[in-house]
């Protein structure tokens, strides 16, 4: 039903209240601080 943008869709969101429900927390992505392909400010100068 999320990312639908159908009439029927939007009508049951908002007939059941969806639409004031908090939304789910995001996990953080944990990125590597150094990686074979990331060139790093010294490839610039």
């Amino acid at each position: 039903m999320l990312g639908s943008c159908r009439y029927k869709s939007i009508e049951s969101i908002l007939k059941h209240r969806l639409d004031q429900q908090p939304l789910e927390e995001q996990q953080e992505l944990a990125l590597p601080d150094t990686h074979d392909n990331i060139r790093g400010p010294a490839y610039y100068y």
